[in-house]
Parts: C-alpha cells; sequence; structure tokens
C-alpha cells in the first residue's frame, strides 16, 4: 500500500509540506536532551537505559564535534557503516582532559550495560561517573 500525504494544515490555517514536516521532526529528534533522560532512567534505577542514553550523548556529541571542526574520517560508503569509535578516534586528541575517563567508561559502562550480558553486573556508582565523564566532555568540546 502506498500512502501519499498532500501536506498538513495547522490550526492556524496554514499549510506545511511534508518535507517541511520530516524536517520539524528531525529537529525535535535532535534536540532531545539524551542526559536529562539517562539521568532520569539511572534514578529509576534503570540502569541498562541509562547507559544507553549515556551512551548516545557520547555518540551525538563526538559526531557534532566532527561535523562542526571538520575533521577527516574514513569514507565509508553508509553513514550507518560509521560507529562511535570512528568519531571519537579522531576526537580524543582534542579532548586531553577528558579522554582517559571517556575511554575508562566507555568499554566499562557504555558498551558492556548496552548489550545483553547475564554476568555484568550494573554498577550505579559506575553508571554515575559515566554520565559525569560524558558532561565533561561536552564541556571540554564546547569551548574549543
Amino acid at each position: 500500500m502506498l500512502i501519499v500525504i498532500e501536506g498538513v494544515v495547522t490550526p492556524n490555517k496554514q499549510k506545511i509540506r511534508p518535507s517541511d514536516w520530516a524536517e520539524m521532526l528531525m529537529v525535535i529528534i535532535d534536540n532531545q536532551d539524551f542526559f536529562a533522560t539517562a539521568e532520569r532512567h539511572l534514578h529509576q534505577c534503570d540502569y541498562k537505559a541509562a547507559a544507553v542514553y549515556t551512551r548516545s550523548a557520547f555518540e551525538k556529541l563526538v559526531r557534532k564535534y566532527c561535523v562542526k571542526k571538520k575533521k577527516t574520517l574514513v569514507l565509508k560508503p553508509r553513514i550507518k557503516d560509521y560507529s562511535s569509535e570512528d568519531f571519537w578516534t579522531v576526537t580524543k586528541s582534542d579532548v586531553p582532559n577528558s579522554a582517559a575517563d571517556i575511554e575508562t567508561y566507555r568499554s566499562l559502562v557504555l558498551n558492556a550495560f548496552s548489550h545483553y550480558n547475564t554476568e555484568q553486573h550494573e554498577i550505579k556508582a559506575e553508571l554515575e561517573k559515566a554520565i559525569q565523564a560524558v558532561k565533561n566532555l561536552k564541556k571540554e568540546i564546547g569551548a574549543l
């Protein structure tokens, strides 16, 4: 089945084209505060969700930094072929104050909690430190 959307009309009779609607949705999604969501899940003791949102904040942060600073990356055929490692590799030398903590918490918390592993015990204190490490990275990147 094919659905064709002609456009959306707002309450004040303004017509919005589908492409405008898609752009508005992209802005809404891009403006999501992953830190607030991570901390909300942390306080609800949903550590896996907190780790996933912290990882998303990290990935968004390093990708935007690479675009802003025009960092050189290996060309890949599709955007989905890039990983956070691709962006982090070219970013970490620019953020010496945050790099060691990010390296520690990426492997200890952000990667481990994001996957199913019955042997991994989710530790609240480590997750809190991981969230703070990514926030510190955001501050350091903001100063560059």
